[in-house]
């Protein structure tokens, strides 16, 4: 009898799970068409599996990789995406021998110094270093970070984030179909135009462009990194970072209750004003604002990256950025020894000056509020005196001593400037 029924559920095993799988077929075709927007029930096995919250977002992602789509359309054969990775194009260039980065990391290159021993990095990680103050206990990063600060403002729920990342927020209106994003990335938009051949993203990168003059020896970079260079005085023991970050420093005085931070941050401060609901991105987002403005056809991004557009003009031979990037240019003057940069970062120059200034000030600070109840005795005193002479001027008006004196004056004055009809002086009496 067992034997029986032992063969009767051997045999009926197959039916079972042609079952079984047909069951996970149905669930599976409907999880497919709950995720194209049909709202029928999925199966519990489907759900008990996960698959259906998969599929589902498997659907989403698909959605955004659509044709007309901005991240489809990125991604797609001829798009953003393969021209930058195409031979030739923008990371080739950026890659290849002799480029952007093999001048950045060849030997006495921008990189090589900033890691050299004493270097940038060095200046930046040494104990009592840059990212030493940030990070220590009541340094900026710790106070960014500590509970209620600035990144918990910002990260709060109705916060500068949740807002940006709400559902109709400034980031689903910017990624929206039609919206700022997809017009940017369209054919003929303005990553088109930066990336196409021959564009300015070409023409900044080209043998001897803007991007080879920066990177030269002598060039920008390397005034900047050099030794005793800009940075190298910004970094330097009670250079310009140290008093930044220094007690009492810039730093301190924004992060402080009542500084830039809070303000920008507080309930109906900057940031609200900025994100909330009609504020300044509701309005710049808004149909016929700024931004649409800015990326309509024919409009502002049409016409500075046109053909012989303000960008075509400041990157042509004897241009802005050429007569910027020249020997003997701009740039030169103001990176040169003794030229603008030079004095600004000087131990004795304006930054410094400034910076004492500051100094002087905070410590000004509590003089001043303690002369404020002087100042208002003075005031006071003031007041009192005005009162007690403006009735001794009304007095002095009425004394008719100056009166009588100016009538007689008057009266010879016109006496002395008589003439008779034949236009000859009067007789003086006693003659």
């Amino acid at each position: 009898m067992d034997l029986g029924k032992a063969l009767s559920d051997l045999a009926a095993a197959p039916l079972k799970i042609a079952s079984a799988g047909l069951e996970i077929a149905s669930g599976t075709l409907s999880t497919v068409q709950h995720a194209l927007g049909d709202t029928s029930v999925g199966s519990p096995v489907m759900s008990m599996l996960g698959l259906d919250d998969t599929l589902s977002r498997a659907g989403r992602l698909t959605r955004l990789v659509d044709d007309d789509a901005p991240l489809g359309r990125a991604l797609a054969p001829g798009g953003v995406l393969d021209r930058l990775l195409r031979p030739g194009g923008l990371v080739d260039q950026i890659s290849q021998d002799g480029g952007l980065l093999d001048r950045l990391t060849a030997e006495g290159g921008a990189v090589t110094r900033a890691l050299a021993p004493g270097g940038v990095i060095d200046r930046l990680t040494l104990d009592g270093g840059l990212l030493d103050q940030l990070t220590s206990d009541d340094g900026a990063l710790s106070r960014v970070l500590a509970p209620g600060g600035f990144a918990e403002q910002v990260l709060a729920p109705d916060g500068v984030v949740d807002r940006v990342l709400s559902e109709e927020g400034i980031a689903a209106r910017l990624i929206a179909k039609d919206g700022p994003a997809d017009r940017v990335l369209a054919d003929g938009g303005v990553v088109d135009r930066l990336l196409s051949s021959g564009g300015i993203v070409d023409r900044l990168l080209e043998p001897g462009g803007p991007a080879d003059r920066v990177l030269a020896d002598g060039g920008v970079v390397d005034r900047v990194l050099s030794t005793d260079g800009i940075l190298d005085r910004v970094l330097a023991p009670g250079g310009v970072a140290d008093r930044g970050l220094a007690e009492g420093g810039v730093v301190e005085q924004m992060l402080a209750d009542g500084g830039i931070v809070d303000r920008v941050l507080r309930p109906e401060g900057i940031a609200d004003r900025l994100v909330g609901e009609g504020g300044i991105a509701d309005r710049l987002l808004a149909d016929n604002g700024v931004v649409d403005r800015v990326l309509r056809a024919d409009g502002i991004a049409d016409r500075l990256l046109g053909d012989g557009g303000p960008v075509d003009k400041m990157l042509s031979d004897g241009g802005l950025v050429d007569r910027l990037l020249s020997e003997g240019g701009i740039a030169e003057r103001l990176l040169d020894e003794g030229g603008a940069i030079d004095v600004l970062t000087a131990p004795d120059g304006a930054l410094m000056k400034l910076n004492d200034v500051v100094d002087n000030l905070n410590q000004l600070a509590p003089v001043l509020a303690g002369l404020a109840p002087t100042v208002d005795k003075l005031y006071d005193a003031v007041l009192v005196l005005n009162d007690a002479v403006n009735p001794l001027s009304n007095i002095a008006g009425r004394i008719p001593l100056s009166r009588q004196r100016g009538k007689r004056a008057a009266k010879a004055a016109a006496a002395r400037q008589v003439v008779d009809q034949n236009g000859q002086d009067p007789p003086i009496s006693g003659q």
